[in-house]
């Protein structure tokens, strides 16, 4: 063989090599799919219901429902100023004791659907809570 084929033969052979594995393994993101899938947006939605009961104990319950996705958590919410708790996802009452709240005054609650931290649903509807105190007692009731 003579000196002159040599690069010719080796850039032609190098070619080759570099072209193969490349159609070899190439043919398989060409190629098509028959699986189908769908997908849903969750919606936060506001609790149901929202109700409240006086306790023998001196606690107010208050009490919703809720038919929506399943939600991160929800948050009780008091006076607008803030979450006073946050219960877990299957919750569906709370429980106010006279110390959760400020004395001798009407607090409104509204229960706040949190489906991940930013998407969140308040109900519209609310209840009424007061706590009122004598001497070093207090009772919370449903107003």
């Amino acid at each position: 063989m003579s000196r002159r084929y040599v690069p010719v033969t080796a850039g032609a052979l190098s070619l080759a090599l570099i072209a193969l594995p490349g159609a070899a393994f190439g043919g398989s993101f060409w190629a098509s799919s028959r699986t189908s899938g769908w997908f849903t947006a969750a919606t936060a939605r506001p609790v149901d219901s929202l109700a409240c009961r006086n306790n023998a104990d001196g606690t107010a319950t208050v009490s919703w429902s809720y038919a929506g996705e399943r939600p991160l958590d929800f948050d009780v919410l008091v006076d607008g100023r803030g979450s006073l708790a946050r219960p877990g996802p299957d919750a569906r009452e709370f429980v106010i004791s006279p110390n959760a709240l400020s004395f001798g005054r009407t607090s409104v609650v509204r229960i706040r659907t949190n489906l991940t931290r930013e998407w969140t649903a308040t109900t519209a509807s609310s209840v009424q809570v007061t706590t009122t105190s004598f001497l070093w007692f207090g009772v919370t009731r449903c107003t």
